[in-house]
């Protein structure tokens, strides 16, 4: 006799297909794990690179208003760790990496001195509103490497 009978029903044959609905279910909650990993991933970034432009900013601008009466934007982002105009000045403590993976894009004024910087990162940012007043003008943007980081003296 094959099979076992239980309460007059046969169960062979029903371990097979019990395994192959839990592969499913198991390779669907694999998947939305990976993808919130991923967004979570990306998001840190986002943070991260709000936090790194602005130093960057703040260190440009710092640069720029270090000389009353004589403002210039630095020649060479290397210029905010080590002000060549002082002995001892830095206006940002140290280099920061683009946290998306690149090198900065660096955005310079007609005169090619920096005022800024930028990820080069084509990714769409999952951020797109509540950013700081001092960057409002980042809600919208269809690309991370629209967020510009720029100096604009009032």
């Amino acid at each position: 006799m094959r099979g076992t009978w239980s309460a007059g029903r046969r169960t062979e044959g029903f371990t097979l297909p019990m395994v192959l609905v839990l592969a499913v279910v198991m390779g669907i909650l694999a998947e939305a794990a990976v993808l919130a990993t991923s967004r979570a991933i990306q998001a840190a970034r986002e943070q991260e690179l709000l936090f790194r432009g602005n130093a960057y900013l703040s260190a440009i601008a710092s640069y720029y208003l270090a000389v009353p009466g004589s403002p210039e934007y630095p020649a060479h982002i290397d210029d905010l760790l080590m002000d060549p105009r002082f002995l001892h000045r830095r206006h940002l403590r140290r280099a920061y990496d683009d946290p998306f993976g690149s090198e900065w894009n660096v955005l310079r004024n007609e005169h090619g001195r920096v005022m800024g910087i930028a990820s080069r990162s084509r990714k769409k940012p999952y951020k797109s509103a509540n950013f700081p007043l001092r960057y409002q003008h980042f809600e919208g943007s269809e690309q991370i490497h629209q967020w510009q980081f720029i100096y604009l003296p009032d």
